[in-house]
């Protein structure tokens, strides 16, 4: 039964698009659960908890791919607007997901106080902006509570997927000029770098960025960015047709090049089981190497810019420098 849900989830998610599998309506957070909720978790009124957000990627195709099967229903799942992911059946992808990242690492992904993010899903950017505008306001409904249970802040990791990358690069746009909160850790599994957002990545609403990325992936970069210099705002200015895999170098970025059996691994792979066990260990390898990176060399001009990391032998292969940086 494991080995058909891992097929499945695999054949998936190869597709760029990730379809939403029912229609639903707009939720918004319950405030009283959510404080009931983190009222039980309490342990020190003065210490907030680590909070993840899932943010997952585009859903174009969805009445085809939810025909398939159940399980791809399952898969693909996510309910609409914030949702603390105990509130999501069991039988959920994202369940199996905040599972998996709380067993590996307890106090950075507490399955507690871990949410996951539903928006549209549709390809266009002004979508992703209007995404981003409304997890925008969840978030700082969700700060709220936390900091009235808490006395502070809660430490916010947001993890994405494909475009739910850009969705969340997005919240630097919209954000206030002197925001209540930060962004601990963004977390970019296999997200399209694009022109419009790729330097968002330096602007103080997070304070550090991880991206994923594997060249076997074609749904990375498949995302055609160059219609968008046909409108009239953006004529004149200069992009890649396609979308890329690699951010520039920054201070307080690390990216990694994952690949499995020799080579790289698909869009869908970065959804399964075996990455997300290594997850936790990888983010571990990749802060120790920038702690030894920047006691060594100038921020501005790291020694390397990626790693290689080979899942199966869970270790890093290599590490490569980039020829440019921001």
């Amino acid at each position: 039964m494991k080995y058909n849900k891992t097929i499945a989830l695999l054949a998936v998610f190869c597709i760029f698009t990730l379809p939403s599998c029912t229609k639903e309506t707009k939720k918004t957070i319950n405030l009283k659960k959510l404080q009931s909720s983190t009222k039980t978790a309490k342990k020190n009124p003065y210490s907030s908890p680590a909070v993840t957000i899932w943010v997952h990627g585009s859903r174009s195709g969805s009445k085809i791919l939810a025909t398939i099967s159940t399980t791809t229903h399952n898969l693909l799942y996510t309910p609409t607007g914030m949702t603390p992911v105990l509130d999501i059946d069991k039988k959920y992808h994202k369940r199996t997901i905040s599972r998996i990242l709380q067993e590996k690492d307890l106090q950075n992904f507490p399955e507690r106080h871990f949410y996951t993010y539903g928006w549209s899903g549709d390809v266009r950017p002004e979508s992703r902006m209007d995404a981003a505008q409304d997890l925008y306001n969840e978030l700082k409904k969700l700060v709220s509570v936390y900091n009235l249970e808490y006395g502070n802040n809660p430490s916010i990791t947001i993890i994405t997927h494909s475009h739910g990358g850009n969705v969340a690069l997005n919240l630097a746009q919209v954000r206030e000029k002197n925001p209540q909160f930060t962004i601990a850790r963004l977390i970019l599994l296999a997200s399209p770098v694009q022109e419009e957002t790729k330097n968002l990545i330096t602007d103080p609403f997070f304070e550090r960025v991880y991206s994923f990325f594997s060249p076997l992936d074609t749904s990375q970069v498949i995302d055609p960015q160059g219609f968008t210099l046909l409108h009239k705002e953006n004529r004149g200015k200069k992009c890649p047709f396609f979308s890329e895999r690699m951010f520039c170098p920054h201070k307080k970025l690390s990216q990694a090049k994952i690949k499995r059996f020799g080579m790289g691994v698909t869009h869908g792979e970065f959804l399964a089981p075996y990455f997300l066990k290594q997850l936790p260990n990888i983010l571990q390898i990749m802060d120790a190497d920038k702690e030894s990176n920047d006691a060594l060399y100038d921020l501005a001009t790291p020694n390397y810019d990626y790693i290689v990391y080979d899942l199966l032998s869970k270790s890093v292969h290599k590490k490569y420098k980039m020829k440019s940086s921001l």
